[in-house]
């Protein structure tokens, strides 16, 4: 029993309160982080330095030297005969770079960088040309459409209506709807078309024909999207349409046909 009072106390000496007790773990799980965050940075440099010697590509090192990295043929060593856990990029031979890859050369002698096979097909890039056309004419008639739609007035989200002036703007025009159906025309005949024309690229087909398809879709397109936004007298419209739907009927014949066999 007399010894009881004492523990007490020295029992109370070292008494933590809990605001004390959860400083001293947040500054445990700081250091942890630190720590982790310390070695990641030192992984990271030595997995850069083993890099930077295999593309090097220096000769071994002395026997006397110490842990110095020397590339070898599918790896690169540290040290004592360990495998480096950090470099996962093998190196390759200059020698075998050049037999795998052989550069190309052009007309003046000069060495040029290869290009990709898409690339070589003058059908295809043909076909880029055409429809990077018609999809900047979908922007333009968009744009043309948000312009007519503010100096009508005539907003189909009531949020826009207030903003411009009131409610009683929350309505339809015939302008802007004109406007729109274009644009959805666009949508419904130009997305096919890049279907389309791209398969047809991949049959490797007369460079000319397929040019001679892709401007006619295009121009179609174009005088249909201007008979339709100034109005034009009533057969410009449907001759412009039916005229671009040529050749899409064509290029879809086409696939078919090499692709029969396969089904």
């Amino acid at each position: 029993m007399p010894l009881s009072r004492p523990r007490t106390k020295l029992h109370s000496l070292f008494t933590i309160s809990e605001k004390t007790r959860t400083s001293c773990l947040w500054g445990w799980a700081g250091c942890r982080l630190f720590l982790f965050a310390d070695l990641g940075l030192r992984g990271r440099r030595l997995a850069w330095l083993c890099f930077q010697a295999s593309q090097a590509g220096s000769s071994p090192p002395s026997r006397g030297a110490k842990r110095q990295p020397r590339p070898l043929g599918d790896g690169h060593w540290w040290g004592k005969g360990r495998l480096c856990p950090l470099c996962p990029i093998p190196r390759q031979s200059p020698l075998a770079a050049q037999a795998r890859s052989p550069p190309a050369v052009s007309a003046a002698g000069d060495r040029a960088a290869p290009s990709p096979k898409m690339m070589e097909n003058t059908v295809f890039m043909s076909f880029t040309f055409y429809s990077t056309i018609l999809i900047l004419k979908m922007y333009v008639v968009a744009i043309i459409t948000g312009q007519v739609r503010l100096r009508k007035k005539a907003f189909v989200n009531p949020e826009d209506a207030l903003r411009n002036g009131g409610l009683q703007y929350h309505r339809e025009d015939p302008d802007v709807e004109r406007c729109r159906r274009a644009h959805r025309n666009d949508m419904e005949n130009i997305f096919p078309f890049l279907f389309l024309g791209a398969i047809y690229s991949l049959l490797n087909p007369s460079p000319a024909v397929a040019r001679i398809h892709f401007f006619i879709f295009c121009v179609g397109r174009i005088i249909h999207t201007i008979a339709y936004l100034l109005r034009l007298k009533a057969p410009t419209r449907s001759v412009a349409y039916s005229v671009a739907q040529l050749p899409c009927f064509s290029m879809a014949l086409q696939i078919l046909l090499a692709t029969t066999p396969y089904w």
